[in-house]
Parts: structure tokens; sequence; C-alpha cells
């Protein structure tokens, strides 16, 4: 019976070992299989990949979009336009005018490391060989689920520190609106106030990103004479409807995301052009060998990727929302 370790021939690499981990990389091809550095790219369990969507919303919305993508560089950029040429009309045969030079500002993204530590003992791995379920399997399948989930909440909350990528809600800051926990969301003109302001700014917004708390609030302003199940829903991915808001710049999703989960008068709404944001994967998650100092099985699943907002003043936010009791 082949077991599933030498169906992949190779595992996934850790930070406190950073260094092994590019040692892997670097010589993973002279490798021979089940050695340290062999490497192979995992796929996703069909029974997790159905509830991808459900459990990490912002993260699915943005991969429908064509937002997440592969890069060769751990240094992804792009041109960020500050100004330009004007256009206008002028007479049959009239002079074409002076040109203006149109300036941009190179923007460069920072390339993140994230890591899932698998050690598991050669004495398990051995003995589930036979049984209904392959531990080793089912590590790695918790694994990518934690990536998934870490990369959904890092793009919408990570800080502006430690080694995470930086969260939208950080990242706006040019059009906010601070609720202070004073107020729930009472009126649809507050929505449609911040995308004007944002489409004002040249935005476009295309999803609102918000908590379950505040999503009923929404439902009740948006539709207040509305049975619940006949509330209007749009398609957010395939196969997968959520509640629709029919806002100035047309009808668009509202996202109900578990990392937004506010609480203490602290839940918050996100404005997205999601045109403006992307997720580039230098390296998708991979299981990467360890040296075996032990009788363990070591390795550690790895991925680097950068999340990159091109224009956070094409976005929006309001929060400081109360909570509905």
């Amino acid at each position: 019976m082949t077991t599933i370790k030498e169906a992949m021939k190779g595992h996934f690499a850790s930070k406190d070992e950073l260094v092994e981990l590019q040692k892997a990389l670097s010589t993973a091809e002279a490798s021979a299989p089940g050695s340290a550095g062999a490497i192979i790219e995992p796929e996703i369990d069909p029974t997790l990949q159905n509830m991808v969507v459900k459990k990490y919303p912002f993260y699915s919305y943005l991969n429908s979009m064509g937002r997440v993508t592969a890069t060769r560089s751990n240094k992804p950029s792009f041109l960020k336009k500050l100004s330009g040429g004007a256009g206008g009309f002028i007479s049959e045969g009239g002079d074409l005018g002076n040109a203006t030079d149109s300036e941009y500002d190179l923007i460069t993204g920072t390339m993140t490391t994230w890591r899932y530590r698998l050690e598991l003992t050669d004495q398990l791995i051995m003995g589930s060989q036979d049984s209904v379920i392959d531990v080793y399997e089912q590590e790695i399948q918790d694994g990518l689920e934690a990536h998934l989930g870490d990369i959904d909440s890092a793009m919408l909350t990570g800080a502006a520190s430690g080694n995470n990528p930086v969260g939208l809600s950080t990242l706006i800051i040019t059009n906010t609106a601070d609720l202070q926990g004073g107020e729930e969301i009472t009126d649809k003109f507050q929505l449609d106030s911040m995308c004007n302001q944002i489409m004002d700014a040249g935005g476009m917004p295309s999803a609102l990103v918000t908590s379950s708390n505040v999503k009923s609030q929404l439902e009740d302003v948006l539709y207040p004479n509305v049975n619940a199940p006949l509330i209007p829903r749009t398609e957010m991915a395939f196969g997968f409807q959520v509640t629709r808001y029919d806002s100035p710049a047309g009808e668009i999703p509202i996202i109900v995301d578990p990392a937004l989960a506010g609480g203490s008068d602290d839940e918050q709404i996100l404005f997205v052009d999601y045109s403006t944001l992307m997720l580039k994967y230098l390296m998708e998650p991979r299981v990467i060998d360890l040296a075996k100092t032990k009788l363990t099985t070591s390795s550690v699943l790895a991925s680097f990727q950068s999340f990159m907002c091109r224009a956070e003043k094409f976005n929006g936010k309001i929060y400081g929302i109360k909570t509905k009791k």
C-alpha cells in the first residue's frame, strides 16, 4: 500500500527555521524524495473547498474577481498615477496645445512569510496507514485551512506591525466615518454618502465587507418591510448569494466575514473597490521537508505572499458602529 507521504514524494518548511526553509528551496531539485528540501504543493480537500466561500468569503471574493495571482518577484510593484495630461475640445484645425507629462509613483509591496509546522511521530504515521483517516494528510488539510483563515483575516484587519500583511481596516485613512460606538446604522444615506465620497475620489465601490451584527442593521435599514426570506440577494461567487445593496455605484454584495466580528460597540463596514486590491503569491502553500533528527516527520507548510492596495482613497470605512443588541 502506498502511503500519502510516498505518493507526495516529500512534504512541506518554519519561522524559527527560515534559514532551513531557504536552504530547502534552493536545493529542492537536487534532493532525493523524502529528504530535507523535497517540496510539493498540496491540493485542498474537496470537502474543505466547498466550505471556503462561506468560511473565508473576502478571500473567495477577491479570488473570484481575479485579484489573487502569482508573481516572480519578492518585491511586487505597480505604478500609481499621480497626475497626467488633460483632454478638451478644440475647433476644427485648432491648436493642439501643450502636453502635460504624466507623473507616477512606484509602489512596492512587502512580501510576507506564513508557516504552519507539521510534526508527527513516525510511529503515528506508520500506524495510521491502514486506517480510514491518514493523519498526515489530515494535518496538511488543517494547515491549508489555517492558511486561508490567516490570509483572509490579515487582508481585512492586519495591523501595521509584526510580520503580517497590513489589512484594509488599517490602510483606509482617507474616506472614513467614526460613529464612536454611539449609534447603529440607521439610514441608507450613511452608506450612499460614503459611496459618493469614494466615487468623487475616483473609486468605484464593488462590495461592502462587515460583521453579521452590522449586516442585520443594514437589512433593517435597506429592507424594513421585507421578510427575511424575501430580502433581495445577489451572487457574490458562483453558487453563493448574499444580501444586495443598491448603491450609487450599482448593485453590490454585502459580504459577512468572521474576521470583522466586532462587539463592544466597535463594528465596522469596509467599502471595497476590488480593482485596487491584489494578493500576489511568490510561493503558494508548499510542504517542505526539514532535516530528520529524531523519529518524527518534521516538515512545514509555508507560503510567500504580498497583499497590496494601490489606492486606499478608492476605498472607505465606517467604524465605531454600535453593536445591535
